[in-house]
């Protein structure tokens, strides 16, 4: 009888263990998801640091949750520092290969520490992985357009068009690569819809306006500069002179 009693006795010690064992980890848990959310609002109001250590206090307790390396690996680009934004991107990738946002957030942090090469295979991938990624290829026209090879750029800003119709940046990124190109005339239109979408982007009208001036269009030119150094653009001496001379001024 005594160890009839003895038995359920600590059974009943065990399972009472196992049931506060269970309460701390759903806690830890709450815990966990409470400093995601809070990383997750510092990083809407600007406050990277403070995100970034929300994230990697939560990363320390529980270093396999894809989303809150790839939140960090987000508020570090956005303070510049890249590469531990990289190393955090890599790290969503070796927890999840099939994740087209981070091999997409990766090329930025690439591209924006000069890493073109790098950037535009990071965005292949993304590309690769999700055919649809408008912004994938909206960034990959960017970075073949710094890189000279414009007409791929083109391709790829008209993909993103494709895909994302009202995207003013894609419009105007793709008048840069006309641009450049020597294609003024697709330029000024691609200009002028990134306009009609987002009017006071001062440097459309600036690129407008050089468009403008390659085509001999030297008031449509002037009228755009103008509008340009209203909105805050810092006008080329040399280019203003030149167009002053053009129209006789």
């Amino acid at each position: 009888m005594n160890t009839s009693r003895r038995f359920f006795k600590t059974i009943g010690i065990l399972i009472l263990s196992l049931t506060f064992l269970s309460f701390r980890n759903i806690f830890a848990q709450e815990n966990r998801g409470q400093l995601s959310e809070q990383g997750i609002e510092y990083f809407d109001q600007g406050r990277y640091s403070e995100a970034i250590s929300c994230f990697t206090e939560v990363i320390n307790a529980s270093p396999y949750v894809v989303g809150n390396y790839y939140n960090r690996g987000l508020a570090f680009s956005k303070e510049a520092n890249y590469d531990l934004a990289i190393s955090d991107f890599s790290k969503c990738i070796e927890l999840n290969p099939d994740l087209a946002d981070a091999y997409y957030s990766r090329g930025l942090a690439y591209s924006y520490k000069g890493g073109l090469e790098q950037a535009i295979s990071d965005l292949s991938k993304a590309i690769e992985i999700n055919p649809k990624h408008a912004q994938a290829f909206h960034e990959r026209g960017y970075v073949y357009n710094a890189m000279g090879n414009f007409e791929e750029a083109i391709l790829d800003y008209t993909k993103a068009i494709e895909f994302n119709p009202d995207s003013n940046g894609a419009y105007y990124g793709r008048g840069n690569a006309n641009n450049n190109k020597g294609n003024y005339g697709q330029a000024i239109l691609d200009y002028t819809r990134s306009i009609e979408i987002k009017p006071g982007f001062s440097d459309v009208y600036y690129n407008r306006a050089a468009a403008f001036f390659f085509k001999q269009e030297y008031d449509k030119a002037w009228e755009d500069l103008h509008k340009a150094q209203e909105l805050g653009a810092i006008i080329d001496p040399q280019f203003l002179e030149a167009l002053k001379k053009a129209l006789g001024k």
